[in-house]
């Protein structure tokens, strides 16, 4: 084999472990994007696909879904407060983000305290660590 075909095989090698290995690196990221559209979206089945047991997300018939979170714990959150907006990481805890569902409001003021939850991915599943309200 010629010294060019080496080099192209080499290459083509090479090329192909950084490229799986970036896939990698970027999967909990492109989970988290997915799950966050999920949400926004009021794709409340999808998202409910992607995340940990016990955590899940129910619909109820008025609109509202309940949330339970890695330990059992439910939360109720109404239609009026959906859908939940991307809020941010955590400083203390660099692997888990917050989505917020804020609600109505009068010249920015909240009619309720919003519902914030706290969520990490763990093997390509996305957890819900707990729920603020």
């Amino acid at each position: 084999m010629s010294k060019f075909k080496i080099f192209i095989l080499a290459t083509a090698g090479l090329l192909a472990a950084v490229t799986s290995t970036v896939w990698w690196v970027e999967r909990p990221k492109r989970t988290r994007m997915e799950f966050f559209g999920h949400l926004y979206h009021e794709r409340y089945d999808e998202a409910a696909l992607m995340l940990n047991a016990p955590c899940d997300l129910k619909l109820a018939a008025d609109g509202g879904i309940t949330v339970i979170d890695q330990k059992g714990n439910t939360t109720a959150v109404s239609a009026t407060k959906l859908p939940f907006l991307v809020s941010g990481g955590n400083a203390r805890r660099p692997g888990v983000h917050t989505m917020t569902a804020l609600g109505e409001s009068t010249n920015g003021i909240l009619a309720s305290p919003p519902v914030i939850i706290h969520l990490s991915v763990e093997d390509g599943k996305v957890s819900i660590e707990k729920v603020d309200s």
